[in-house]
């Protein structure tokens, strides 16, 4: 997955000095509305972000790196994911930490330990 930081840079033009941070919904307001002149000036600088430079990036704007599904399993969207578990009866991988908790409940997959219950193949005395 790729990553982009895009700054936009904004001249205001005022009578006092405009308030630092300001919001965008403010800076909006004093330049569109207020009494203030503002325009975009010097070219857009975008860059290409590393996963580790982009959720530094996201910790100093205060944002949570899952936003951008940072961290978490492309699969099954978890955050600690365990990745692929497999059954020891049927030797069938599932992914994700709800297949991990069922087999490390029940010592199989959800398949394996249904057919035990109804008494058909599989299960605790396979």
């Amino acid at each position: 997955m790729a990553y982009f930081r895009t700054t936009y840079v904004f001249e205001v033009l005022s009578e006092e000095p405009m308030d630092d941070p300001i919001s965008l919904e403010e800076l909006h307001y004093q330049t569109y509305e207020g009494h203030c002149s503002g325009q975009f000036v010097a070219e857009t600088k975008q860059e290409q972000l590393t996963e580790v430079e982009m959720v530094a990036a996201c910790h100093n704007h205060g944002t949570d790196p899952e936003f951008f599904m940072i961290g978490v399993c492309e699969e099954c969207q978890e955050k600690d994911c365990p990745g692929v578990v497999v059954c020891p009866q049927c030797n069938v991988g599932e992914h994700g930490q709800a297949a991990e908790t069922h087999i490390a409940d029940h010592g199989y997959c959800r398949e394996c330990l249904r057919k035990w219950q109804l008494g058909e193949e599989g299960g605790e005395d396979a």
